[in-house]
């Protein structure tokens, strides 16, 4: 029996070790002298680990038109002296490069803009591939900015084009590395959202793109120009569920010289690859830890393209344990999981080691990684160091003509020619297809309303064109309005930046059109970040009233969302910024791009999910499904955001603090909620009305959806709130106001909102005025999608 114990400890760790394949950083690399290339410089100047040459001398490289520049703003340093030349031009130019070695090597572009070089707007491309697509730095908010690449290299020639995007733009790059390094290998594990697709083949033939390179533990980014990959980033900003995860002490004895490994280089490889910095923190979280009774895992979101393919590097270091072979955890991937047991390659700690994957993401927008503690494990707990997400690139580059000056002259002559006859030609079909489009527009008979409206304070939906292959699948609107591309146009004057009131962070092909909101976003009226989100202000001037008569409205909107025909909608983006205000502070939920069927997903759970950090319903990442409970949760954060002035995630050194919704309900617990409200009300609020407010929050936020409330109570309960506060209700402090609201319920003076189920009667629906706009205050936003023009 000792021996068959004994075999099968051996065999078990060599099984898995075969299916997962794990490497170890022993292969050595040594930088190579080229290619580093300082453009628009004459001069050779040292950057880290690169010996960057000027492009003004170039020695076993060319590059074909372009001008050089130098930034006379900016003071010389050590760290800039990249960044103070550029080579730039408004026609394509390129660099060659002859190529000795071939196989993968590291593209690394740099960009940072001269005042001279006004907004540059371009592509990049190679000989085969992509690798940027009308780029600009002008929305990027921390400079330089570096694009990183993994591209294999097959030819003694490797050109690298930078082509402006239209006539009156410009290219440029600052400085250009490229060098050579190891073939990734195959056979990696292929997983997509509904878990492993088998082994994956062909990745050392790949171009990939740098997408996230994230180090977990750290409370900043930092660049560390003596390794690989340089650029790094805080996992803080990802992170969705974390309640109780630290970030481990900083642990400088790393292992590289371990004696197990069979390579005496591994101690520089794996310094060159990636920084100490990485496998020298981590994120954890621990079973043993009492508070941990319902959230045991880390999980974290990373925004990817949907429909893309992703090559994912997963960093590991014990740096927690005292001794080896004392912990093992798990590693999730959207919901496929891993064992994870650092000794099966190595007896001791603090030894760096990383597992490849291949990642679709078919209809999601992110993919999910987590770390959960095993409790058959030694010791509880799980950790992660650092990750890499780089995406596949699919898009065939352009190769640009350049041409000499004298036949540039030429064909501008002769382009000029022809172009004058198809402007003019072009013009003239454009006008006419468009009276003709106009004229047709208007000829279209109104379309049917969507129907009435299940509650008071509601507005309808007044059109949504449907032509677009992506727009959401809402059933059974009918619309009442159409709004022609061209009248859109016109009255944005061409869509001009000056009657720019604002942006948001969805769209694809349809317009959004609103009505006007004067009085903007709810959160613009509880709180101000002013550049710190960890001290947000709170001069609010909004009352408590005024507050309660807010959510109302918004409680209104989505009920009537989720009670809709054929399942209703789920708005899957509920936050105070998409809760708008008109002149008169009445509320209606906007920003519908998230918005999906209430219908359940036939295979489960969904896998398109994107909202915003500090709302997401917990439940989801147990259950990958979103449901209507999903938005009551959100709305619950909404609800304390309302009462406390506060963002729904700060930073902030009190791990309690950071997430409201966790904070919210701690103080709750205690029953001092009133110790967090908003310092500017405080005095406002009647007791009572405070008492119904806070059991609101506390059912909204229940860990299990199906505990929740649905958006009628929720209406229900802050119109009795509202009462209590418009009433001097006499009540002593150990009497439940829940009581009094369901003997209350059915005797205010206002009618009763019907359900889903309930027949529709003509005293419950809203009029609509002769000028064809409706009497009601509050509640789902009306809006049109218009086709056209793919803005």
């Amino acid at each position: 029996m000792g021996n068959l114990l004994l075999l099968n400890l051996i065999v078990l760790p060599l099984f898995l070790l075969h299916l997962y394949p794990v490497s170890i950083l022993s292969a050595p690399y040594v930088f190579p002298e080229k290619y580093f290339i300082n453009c628009g410089s004459g001069s050779p100047e040292t950057q880290g680990v690169g010996k960057f040459v000027g492009d003004k001398n170039p020695n076993s490289f060319s590059v074909v038109s372009g001008k050089p520049i130098t930034d006379k703003t900016q003071q010389p340093s050590s760290d800039s002296v990249l960044y103070q030349t550029a080579r730039f031009s408004s026609d394509p130019f390129y660099y060659q490069l002859d190529i000795t070695d071939q196989g993968l090597h590291v593209v690394r572009l740099h960009f940072l803009p001269f005042a001279e070089l006004g907004d540059a707007l371009f592509n990049v491309t190679t000989s085969s591939k992509s690798l940027l697509s009308n780029f600009s730095v002008r929305n990027s908010i921390s400079f330089p900015v570096i694009k990183d690449f993994l591209v294999p290299i097959n030819s003694s020639k490797f050109k690298i084009n930078f082509i402006p995007a239209h006539q009156s733009s410009l290219a440029f790059v600052n400085a250009i590395e490229v060098f050579l390094v190891p073939n990734l290998k195959d056979n990696r594990t292929h997983l997509s959202p509904a878990g492993s697709k088998g082994q994956y083949q062909g990745l050392h033939s790949q171009l990939l793109r740098t997408v996230h390179r994230v180090a977990f533990g750290q409370s900043q980014s930092f660049n560390d120009s003596n390794a690989i990959a340089s650029e790094w980033v805080a996992d803080g900003d990802y992170i969705v569920v974390g309640n109780w995860a630290n970030n481990c002490p900083y642990q400088p004895n790393l292992h590289y010289d371990d004696d197990d490994l069979d390579n005496e280089n591994y101690n520089a490889a794996s310094r060159n690859f990636i920084p100490d910095l990485v496998y020298s923190t981590c994120k954890q979280v621990r079973l043993n830890d009492s508070r941990l009774s319902n959230y045991r895992n880390i999980a974290w979101h990373f925004n990817v393209s949907k429909n893309a393919r992703h090559f994912v590097r997963v960093h590991f270091c014990d740096i927690l344990s005292e001794s080896p072979n004392i912990v093992q955890f798990g590693l999730f991937i959207y919901n496929f999981s891993q064992q994870i047991n650092p000794y099966l390659y190595t007896v001791k700690t603090a030894v760096p080691f990383y597992l490849d994957f291949v990642v679709d993401s078919g209809e999601s927008d992110f993919i999910s990684v987590g770390v959960v503690p095993w409790a058959n494990s030694t010791k509880n707990f799980a950790y992660l160091n650092g990750l890499e997400i780089m995406e596949f690139i699919t898009e065939p580059g352009l190769e640009p003509e350049i041409s000499g000056p004298k036949r540039r002259n030429l064909v501008y002559i002769i382009v000029g020619s022809v172009a004058g006859f198809v402007v003019i030609f072009s013009t003239l079909l454009v006008a006419f297809l468009w009276f003709k489009k106009r004229r047709k527009a208007k000829a279209l008979e109104p379309m049917v309303s969507y129907g009435t409206l299940p509650i008071g304070g509601v507005s309808p939906y007044i059109g949504i064109t449907s032509k677009s292959v992506n727009s959401p699948p809402v059933p059974n609107l009918n619309l009442k309005l159409k709004m022609p591309f061209a009248e859109i146009s016109e009255a944005t004057k061409n869509f001009s930046a000056k009657l720019l009131i604002g942006e948001g962070g969805f769209g694809s092909e349809m317009i959004l059109v609103y009505e006007f909101m004067e009085k903007g976003t709810l959160r613009e009226h509880l709180y101000r970040l002013q550049g710190n989100p960890e001290r947000p202000s709170t001069l609010s001037l909004l009352t408590w009233r005024q507050r309660l008569e807010i959510c109302i409205g918004a409680a209104k909107g989505l009920h009537y969302l989720h009670t809709g025909s054929d399942g209703g909608i789920i708005h899957r983006d509920v936050k105070s910024t998409n809760i708008l205000l008109d002149e008169e502070y009445v509320a209606k939920v906007a920003d519908f791009g998230l918005s999906k069927s209430g219908l359940v997903d036939p295979d489960g759970f969904s896998t398109g999910v994107k909202g915003s950090f500090g709302y997401l319903d917990p439940e989801y990442f147990r259950c990958l499904q979103f449901t209507e409970k999903s938005d009551v949760y959100s709305f619950g954060v909404v609800l304390l955001e309302v009462l406390c002035a506060r963002p729904a995630i700060i930073n902030s050194h009190r791990k309690e603090e950071i997430n409201l919704a966790e904070w919210g309900m701690i103080w709750l617990n205690k029953g001092e909620l009133e110790k967090i409200i908003d310092p500017s009300m405080a005095s406002q609020i009647n007791p009572n009305s405070l008492r119904k407010f806070s059991e609101i929050v506390e059912i909204c936020l229940r860990p299990i959806g199906a505990n929740r409330p649905t958006m009628l109570d929720i209406c229900w309960d802050l119109e009795y709130a509202l009462r209590l506060q418009q009433t001097a209700v006499h009540q002593e402090p150990h009497e439940d106001s829940a009581i009094d609201s369901s003997f209350d319920m059915w005797s205010r003076p206002f009618r009763r909102l019907p359900s889903n189920n309930d027949p529709i009667e003509k005293d419950d629906v809203p009029v609509e005025k002769a000028d064809g706009s409706d009497t009601t205050e509050s509640g789902v936003f009306s809006q049109l999608r218009i086709d056209g023009g793919g803005r």
